[in-house]
């Protein structure tokens, strides 16, 4: 399975924030594109990250059974929020689409996940991070790690 994470942005940038209904739209969009006969041939779904990149740029993640050019592969995301968009707000598309296009879609990184505190309750993980970064060529955050031992150490 591979996975690609994207920014994606209408191709005449709005911000969702001032534009709830277009990211209802987009998410009602997902839901028609994942259920649509070439997604289920081709075992591709999409995803919508909660959390927007910024007010312009959406995470969205697709996932396919095979090796794909993910930011070619959103034109069923394209005709089903083209098709949402002609049923409840033609003007929308005006606002967003731009010679044509509707989306502008780059790959990205991932997000890190930050560790929590829960995951530091395990020692095995607490013990591998500091090991780590012992082993790290972060001189900075050595240093950061040998004041904070010091009282503890000194407490034994």
């Amino acid at each position: 399975m591979f996975t690609y994470h994207l920014s994606v942005q209408f191709a005449r940038s709005i911000s969702f924030e001032d534009n709830p209904e277009a990211l209802e739209l987009i998410k009602e969009a997902i839901t028609v594109s994942n259920s649509s006969f070439s997604a289920n041939r081709y075992k591709r779904t999409i995803d919508l990250d909660p959390t927007l990149i910024d007010p312009k740029h959406l995470h969205l993640i697709m996932r396919s059974r095979d090796e794909i050019n993910p930011t070619r592969s959103l034109s069923s995301l394209s005709i089903a929020f083209y098709n949402k968009c002609k049923e409840s707000n033609p003007s929308l598309l005006e606002k967003v689409s731009y010679n044509g296009c509707i989306f502008h879609a780059k790959v990205i990184q991932p997000p890190k996940n930050p560790i929590t505190l829960n995951d530091l309750a395990d020692d095995a993980l607490l013990i591998k991070s500091v090991v780590d970064l012992i082993f790290s060529n972060k001189d900075d955050l050595k240093q950061k790690l040998r004041e904070f031992m010091v009282p503890i150490v000194n407490e034994l």
